[in-house]
């Protein structure tokens, strides 16, 4: 099951990023900032990381599993919200662009996150 979700975030890690060229390209900057694609980059990185350490050793218990995905997404939160802080710090400009294509990008990404433990969860309780 690793394997499937590995590459079906490589396929939405591609697709975000030809948003990123293509969009840009077609929409502006106004919609679709360069530095999205850093943000992509981040919240693909992310996400891997937190499905292998949630999937890593699937609980017997549902409650546990239920209580990792909940530290996941709260720490990916925090993670990405001190991201967002350190990039307006780090360039000085409020853009809005950016913010819009960063929590698009993590909507997706969780919701993919989510979609794929919640999978694993259905298959163990049939067991």
């Amino acid at each position: 099951m690793l394997k499937s979700f590995y590459a079906q975030a490589i396929l939405l890690f591609v697709l975000f990023t030809l948003w990123v060229f293509a969009g840009g390209a077609l929409l502006g900057e106004e919609l679709v900032h360069f530095n999205s694609l850093y943000a992509n980059v981040y919240l693909f990185l992310l996400s891997l990381l937190s499905y292998y350490i949630v999937a890593r050793n699937e609980p017997e218990d549902g409650f546990e599993l239920n209580n990792r995905i909940m530290g996941s997404i709260t720490i990916r939160l925090l993670l990405s919200g001190a991201v967002l802080v350190g990039y307006y710090y780090a360039i000085n400009e409020a853009n809005i662009s950016f913010t819009g294509n960063f929590f698009l990008f993590y909507l997706f990404y969780t919701w993919f996150e989510i979609r794929a433990l919640l999978s694993n969860l259905r298959a163990n309780s049939r067991k």
